[in-house]
């Protein structure tokens, strides 16, 4: 995926739909590894304009307007950090705006018959 993240948005006639109604958000994101870390730097950024960023994006998280996710992939980067203080500040961030949803694996998903 590069240094790109992939972000996937829900209309809000979504609501309508009783696949995704319960997901109970107007757009749900998806962070590479890399974003986690930068997002990481703006929580902790005495930045202004990092720190409104990191302010923002918390605030659409509480609010029910955005709903970030997680996957085992993120789980498997974050283990592979070096440094023991690195990996518990993404993991902060990572808690603070997902509060732990996770999506499947594909094949936990897809019915395979």
């Amino acid at each position: 995926m590069g240094k790109e993240a992939a972000v996937v948005a829900i209309a809000d006639e979504g609501e309508d739909d009783p696949e995704i109604s319960g997901l109970g958000a107007g757009a749900i994101a998806y962070f590479d590894s890399w974003v986690w870390v930068a997002l990481t730097r703006a929580r902790k950024s005495n930045t202004d304009r990092l720190r409104q960023c990191w302010l923002d994006l918390r605030l659409a998280s509480q609010s029910g307007a955005l709903q970030v996710v997680l996957t085992s992939g993120n789980y498997l980067e974050l283990w592979n950090r070096r440094s023991s203080e690195s990996r518990r500040e993404v993991a902060k961030t990572m808690a603070e705006l997902s509060r732990y949803a996770t999506i499947r694996a594909i094949h936990e998903v897809l019915d395979a018959g």
